[in-house]
C-alpha cells in the first residue's frame, strides 16, 4: 500500500472552459455530463484524457517543462471546469498570483504565455499507525519496523515540501508558518517514540493531519475497509477541529499543552492522551459528546457502512474495541456488523 502511492505521482493538467468550447481536437465524450441543477464543485471537474507523459506534443511549448524531465510522474491528466463562471474565475486568481509570487510547491508550469492552463504536481505523503488487535500483536513482538519506515519517509516529505512552501508562500510570519516547525518537531518525537514504545499514538496521526492541513494540503483516512476504523479516526478529527475552532487554533493549543506537560513547573490533567491534556473535564466530555453523535446514525458514518455492508454497524466485537486506543471506541450500541 505504502510502495502504491508512487503510482500517484502524476502531472494534472487544468485548461481553462474556453479552450475546451473553442477547440476541436479535444474531446469531453468521456466525462460524465453534469447536471444543471447541481453546484457542487466536485461535479463541475471533468476528465478529459489520461496519458502518458511520452505522448506530450514536442512542439507545444506549454509542455517545455515535461520535456525537460520535470513532470513527477509518468502520467498527465488533463481536466477542465465544466463551468465558464467557475473557470474563468479560477484563471484569474492563478494569473494574479503569479504576477505577483514565485512558483508554487507544487507548479510544474506556469507559462506566462499561456493563461488558459496550469499544471501541478501530486506530492503523495502517507502515515500509518495500527490500531487493531493485530497491531496490539506486532507490538508484543516488536515487528513495528515497517510502519516506523513508512512515517519516517512521511515526515522526510513533508519537511521536504515545506521547504518550497515556506519560500513561495513567505509563511514565516503567518500563523501557520510559526506553528509547522514545532509540530514537525514532535512529529519525529511521535514517530521515534512509537518506535521504541510499541504503543498506539494517535496523536501521530493527528499532527500529521495539521501539518497538511496549515500548509494547504488535501489528506483522507483510509483503512482497509474506509468505514470502520475509518470512521472512529475521523470523527476524532472532526470534532476536535470543530470544538477547537479550526486547525491553527487546534494546533497551537496542542503545543501549549505539549509545553506544559513538559514543563514540571505546570500542572495538567491526569488524561493518557498528550492532545487532550491540558483541557477541563467538560471539555473532554463535550468532544466524547459529539464523536459519539458523529459515530451514531446521527452522522455520515453509519450510513457509509450501511452503503457497504447493507447493515448500520461498525464492524467491531467486544475483544476488537478493548485493543482500540480510547478515544478511537465507538458506542457498544452501534457495533456489530459482520462484514470486514
Amino acid at each position: 500500500f505504502a510502495g502504491a502511492y508512487d503510482s500517484l505521482k502524476c502531472n494534472f493538467r487544468i485548461i481553462n472552459y474556453s479552450l475546451v468550447e473553442s477547440s476541436t481536437s479535444i474531446s469531453t465524450s468521456t466525462s460524465t455530463s453534469t447536471s444543471s441543477s447541481s453546484t457542487e464543485a466536485w461535479n463541475l471537474i471533468q476528465v478529459i484524457k489520461v496519458e502518458p507523459s511520452s505522448n506530450i506534443d514536442r512542439n507545444d511549448s506549454s509542455c517545455d517543462n515535461l520535456k525537460a524531465g520535470k513532470s513527477p510522474g509518468d502520467i498527465i491528466v488533463t481536466v477542465f471546469i465544466d463551468s465558464a463562471e467557475h473557470s474563468d474565475w479560477m484563471f484569474s486568481v492563478l494569473n494574479n498570483s503569479s504576477s505577483s509570487s514565485s512558483t508554487s510547491p507544487t507548479s510544474t508550469s506556469q507559462n506566462n504565455n499561456n493563461k488558459n492552463m496550469v499544471e501541478f504536481k501530486i506530492i503523495p505523503c502517507l502515515f500509518n499507525l495500527g490500531v487493531n488487535e493485530q497491531q496490539t500483536v506486532a507490538n508484543a513482538m516488536g515487528l513495528t519496523s515497517m510502519q516506523t519506515e513508512i512515517n519516517q519517509q512521511g515526515l522526510s516529505t513533508l519537511l521536504s515540501y515545506h521547504q518550497s512552501w515556506h519560500q513561495v508562500e513567505e509563511a514565516g510570519q503567518s500563523a501557520a508558518g510559526k506553528l509547522l516547525p514545532p509540530l514537525f518537531r514532535q512529529l519525529e518525537v511521535l514517530i521515534e517514540t512509537e518506535a521504541k514504545v510499541f504503543g498506539k499514538a494517535v496523536d501521530l496521526l493527528l499532527v500529521s493531519c495539521w501539518c497538511a492541513r496549515l500548509m494547504g494540503g488535501a489528506r483522507t483516512t483510509s483503512c482497509k475497509s474506509a468505514k470502520d476504523r475509518t470512521s472512529v479516526f475521523q470523527s476524532l478529527e472532526m470534532a476536535k477541529l470543530i470544538l477547537g475552532g479550526g486547525v491553527e487554533k487546534v494546533a497551537q493549543n496542542y503545543l501549549t499543552d505539549i509545553s506544559t506537560k513538559n514543563n514540571p513547573g505546570t500542572s495538567s490533567s491526569s488524561s493518557s492522551s498528550s492532545s487532550s491534556s491540558n483541557r477541563t473535564i467538560e471539555e473532554q466530555e463535550l468532544e466524547q459528546e459529539l464523536m459519539d453523535k458523529l459515530r451514531s446514525i446521527e452522522g455520515v458514518r453509519l450510513r457509509n457502512c450501511k452503503l457497504n455492508t447493507g447493515k448500520a454497524k461498525y464492524c467491531f466485537n467486544k475483544f476488537q474495541i478493548e485493543t482500540l486506543p480510547p478515544e478511537l471506541r465507538p458506542l457498544p450500541n452501534t457495533t456489530g456488523g459482520n462484514k470486514s
